[in-house]
């Protein structure tokens, strides 16, 4: 065999938040007909139904599929690059042509329309898209934004003359068809006006030099709304809508809601023109959240009347109002769900709720549907007397006397009779790709070479890559494409697995090699041993020991060294992804946290230490007790899952273990920055630690 650089790969269960690693469903909206278009992400393999299944061609792609009224797919289209793809919006026109709005990384393929990246070669930036498509599914136009950092279109709306309003999440600067918006902070909103021709009208800023993010917009009756949470000057978040002209951007009023997590998901208008908003806010739990209704005087931003459910996780996804006044709402819970004379309960993971009040804010119904594991509402359409709801769900879930099955992560869309509080139509829109086995062990696993120096890195592209196993058995080979990107499917990782770079002529024992994610954030320099190979020690991950926690999702190659001797100790590294500042965990961090707690239980001798860790902005001894409270907040939530104290140890560790090259003075994007605030596992078997 000819001499080899080799490196051993630290496997790491990944759950990330922000980007998805997993089948999520978007958004949905009507043409004239009724017809339905359901859009969302997925990896791997996805089936709309009626012979559209589809695979990705990258981390995560995207799909767009057009039902009609009997919930039967007439088509189904993809969007898919080499990076990760993102929707978050559709909106589509009486005669069935749409437009969507989200992000990509790298480079995207819209039907026939390619797309690259904002950024250099090496460092995709997050790129806001925007594109039209026809009544057949076919892109008619793409436009994307260009930046110094990162752009996400975040929701899409139209006024009676065919404008289009997209309101985004961007930071630095954003150029988006000529036209340029300067952020205050280190995330700002922005909206864009796109006349019908396709064009840019004009592009506004708004926020503060803290974080200020856009989640939903709403046009109606010549007025345009937009929602979403801003960074408080203690750290906290705060819920805010504002009133935008639609002819100039400027704003008319703001209103806040909460002051610690605060949050508005959603927001739409009552029959008397009041705006109604749902999302979470703190409750009287402090370490989780309630769900709040908020109907507002769309006139001045003041309150009529605000309502507060007692939860201890539950978010509203979405409302919409009925001609008699009533609200009708959907989200998700964990534990119980308290709406006034209604009580609903959940045993471990997420489930969806379904809720009805009246005017005053009374609820008058409350329903709940879910199993063991993460089912949410996301998106209501109130159609005549019927009640249109789609989400997510795993494994299966039952609607009345209809019960669906799909696979882990998976979407449905399901009618329900406001006459009769009963559901009709239930129906699976986008299911994942049954697993051979529920208890499989097999994942995926990629990342991306580089070579060279400083700014001069480049592609390692056409290089060997080999996976063997710790015997020093080939597993697998690959070679990277013109991008330096690889990937193994279907590989067992309860091995301890060597990934190893084949000597050639073009690959140099001098040469600097790094390891980086897709999207070009690296994770690791490659250092030569004494040997002149380029190795890592990992412990072997048992995910056929750790069941509550196997979906199979990507584990990220993370380069990371954990020196122990023990055998029988094991590290899981979760994405949390806090916000800057913030040491509340992300409402999406709880299920796996949950899972976490479920697997303890299930191993009552297995003991966990938490490391908690930040990202270098701000001084030293700040992000040492910020990473403190991190943990202590871990800790706090597993021992309200029963898990005893004494098996808990946490420790904050600031920045001093940062993963990238987001060093101190290093300028980084947010998202490069945000893979370095994370919280970090290790289990260990036996009585000590």
């Amino acid at each position: 065999m000819k001499h080899l650089f080799i490196l051993t790969s630290l496997l790491s269960l990944a759950f990330t938040f922000n980007v998805t690693s997993q089948n999520k469903f978007s958004d949905l909206a009507l043409d004239k007909d009724g017809n339905r278009y359901a859009v969302g992400t997925f990896e791997n393999t996805v089936d709309l139904g009626n012979n559209n299944m589809m695979t990705s061609a990258g981390s995560s792609d995207i799909y767009i599929g057009k039902y009609d009224t009997k919930g039967v797919c007439q088509w189904g289209t993809k969007i898919g690059g080499k990076g990760a793809e993102n929707i978050s919006g559709i909106y589509v026109e009486p005669n069935g042509s749409f437009y969507i709005t989200g992000y990509f990384i790298s480079e995207a393929k819209f039907g026939d329309i390619k797309v690259k990246a904002a950024g250099n070669k090496v460092f995709q930036s997050v790129t806001l898209f925007v594109a039209k498509y026809n009544t057949s599914g076919d892109p008619i136009w793409v436009k994307t934004s260009k930046n110094t950092g990162s752009d996400s279109g975040n929701g899409i709306t139209m006024d009676i003359q065919g404008n289009l309003y997209v309101i985004a999440t961007f930071d630095g600067q954003i150029l988006y068809d000529g036209k340029t918006a300067t952020s205050a902070g280190k995330n700002d909103m922005c909206l864009i006006k796109i006349n019908n021709a396709g064009n840019c009208d004009w592009i506004k800023s708004y926020g503060t030099k803290n974080e200020d993010i856009a989640n939903t917009i709403l046009y109606s009756k010549s007025k345009l709304f937009i929602a979403g949470n801003s960074q408080t000057e203690t750290g906290g978040y705060a819920g805010y809508v504002a009133e935008i002209s639609p002819e100039s951007g400027a704003v008319k009023w703001t209103k806040n809601i909460g002051t610690v997590k605060g949050n508005i998901e959603k927001i739409t208008k009552d029959q008397e023109a009041n705006l109604i908003v749902t999302g979470s806010m703190e409750g009287a739990n402090k370490d989780g959240y309630d769900l709040f209704v908020n109907k507002i005087n769309s006139e001045n931003g003041s309150d009529v009347w605000i309502k507060k459910f007692r939860s201890n996780q539950a978010r509203g996804k979405d409302v919409v109002c009925d001609g008699f006044g009533n609200i009708y709402v959907t989200g998700s819970f964990i534990d119980s769900l308290r709406l006034d004379g209604f009580y609903l309960s959940t045993m471990e993971f997420d489930e969806v709720f379904l809720a009805k009040l009246n005017a005053n804010g009374k609820t008058t119904l409350a329903k709940s549907f879910g199993h063991n594991k993460r089912d949410i509402g996301c998106k209501l359409i109130l159609k005549n007397t019927e009640l249109i709801l789609a989400g997510d769900f795993s494994t299966n879930i039952e609607f009345g006397s209809s019960s669906l099955a799909g696979g882990d992560n998976s979407a449905f869309m399901t009618n329900f009779d406001l006459q009769k509080n009963t559901f009709n139509t239930s129906i699976v829109i986008a299911k994942e790709e049954l697993k051979n086995s529920p208890n499989s062990k097999y994942s995926n696993i990629s990342g991306k070479l580089l070579v060279g120096a400083g700014d001069n890195k480049s592609f390692l592209n056409d290089q060997a890559v080999l996976l063997e196993d710790n015997a020093g058995n080939l597993l697998k080979r690959t070679i990277t494409d013109e991008n330096g990107d690889f990937s193994f499917k279907n590989v067992d990782v309860a091995e301890t697995l060597n990934l190893i770079l084949e000597k050639n002529d073009k690959l140099k024992e001098t040469d600097e090699i790094y390891i980086a994610q897709q999207n070009g954030v690296i994770l690791n320099k490659l250092e030569l041993d004494k040997n002149k190979n380029f190795q890592y020690k990992m412990l072997p991950v048992v995910m056929s020991k750790l069941e509550p926690l196997d979906d199979d999702k990507d584990p990220l190659l993370v380069m990371k060294e954990f020196k122990t001797s023990k055998e029988d100790q094991f590290t899981l590294v979760e994405r949390i992804l806090y916000e800057p500042n913030s040491f509340t965990i992300p409402s999406d961090a709880i299920n796996s946290i949950n899972q976490v707690a479920l697997f303890l239980r299930q191993n009552p001798k297995m003991k966990i230490e938490i490391y908690s860790h930040t990202d270098a902005i701000g001084e030293d001894n700040a992000n040492l007790i910020l990473s403190e409270k991190r943990a202590n907040e871990v800790k706090l939530l597993l021992i309200k899952k029963q898990i005893p104290s004494e098996r808990i140890v946490t420790k904050g560790l600031g920045e001093t273990q940062i993963i990238n090259r987001c060093a101190n003075n290093i300028k980084c994007t947010d998202v490069e920055h945000s893979y370095n605030r994370r919280t970090e596992f290790k289990f260990i078997k036996g009585s000590g630690l």
